[in-house]
């Protein structure tokens, strides 16, 4: 066991835990790449699909070079999340005083107290996990303070989430018998605990921001876990389609210049989004 220390190493594997209390001592899984912690200066946070299954995720980075990246990856307690609580900030099942928002609030903060050389900093999320950023960089207050801090560059990657969190009752599909469409997670009614702290400043910290959309091409299907409920189907029938129409209605109605990047013959598959290559130059350029 880590005595002081937030990191335990274990030999001749990829992936290390870290332990932090939050109200009571929990354990929290991550996964990383073997970086040199000495010397890196990129700090990447990715988070996983719906499977949760973090080591394959973060085995598709391997591409980035150890010496100047760690990334570290989150495997959320199906315990402690069950469904898809984990994508909402919800509080933890298990440990009441616990969100997977204040997971990443705390690990983001205590990988920054150790590592003083970190200069730069990326959170990437694809499909459940891009909804989980998506909403968390909404509703946490994190993302805003790192990139108002002159000592980080940050950037925000959201790669072909089932949904996202709109900011206003407009969508792009009509549907007048759909009376909860605006509630969260879909949009600013009934937030959770997490959520109303800072409720007041939700659009213009995100607005703020530094965030890069992502969609494959051929994102275009209506099975496996994309919801397909009332509330989902107005924002669109697909991830490309709703990817497209919230970059655009975040352009023409906040008058921002985002842009979504496509990803040429790129299916839902995580291993494939990892692979394309605009993707993997953002990684390496930013």
């Amino acid at each position: 066991m880590c005595k002081k220390m937030l990191y335990c190493f274990i030999s001749m594997s990829f992936f290390f835990m870290s332990f932090f209390s939050i109200g009571k001592t929990e354990s929290v899984e991550y996964y990383s790449n073997r970086a040199d912690i000495n010397k890196v200066q990129v700090l990447v946070i990715q988070i996983p699909g719906v499977k949760r299954n973090a080591k394959e995720y973060n085995q598709q980075l391997a591409f980035l070079p150890s010496k100047k990246y760690l990334v570290l990856t989150p495997k959320f307690s199906f315990v402690s999340w069950p469904k898809s609580t984990f994508i909402q900030g919800n509080k933890s099942k298990t440990f009441p005083y616990h969100s997977s928002f204040s997971d990443l609030d705390h690990k983001i903060k205590s990988v920054l107290e150790i590592h003083h050389n970190i200069k730069k900093i990326i959170i990437v999320g694809h499909s459940a996990g891009a909804q989980l950023l998506q909403r968390y960089l909404a509703l946490s207050n994190m993302p805003y303070e790192l990139s108002l801090n002159k000592k980080y560059k940050t950037k925000f990657i959201i790669i072909s989430p089932g949904t996202f969190m709109y900011f206003s009752k407009y969508r792009p599909i009509k549907n007048d018998h759909c009376p909860k469409f605006n509630n969260y997670k879909y949009g600013m009614e009934h937030l959770n605990h997490y959520g109303k702290k800072h409720a007041d400043t939700i659009v213009s910290r995100y607005l703020s921001l530094d965030i890069i959309y992502m969609v494959g091409s051929l994102d275009i299907k209506r099975g496996g876990n994309l919801l397909k409920n009332c509330k989902a189907d107005m924002q669109g029938k697909n991830r490309k389609q709703r990817s497209e129409n919230f970059v655009r209605y975040l352009n023409d109605t906040y008058k921002q210049k985002n842009k979504l990047i496509i990803l040429p013959n790129v299916p839902h598959n995580y291993k494939k989004v990892f692979q394309s290559h605009a993707l993997r130059q953002v990684l390496l350029n930013i």
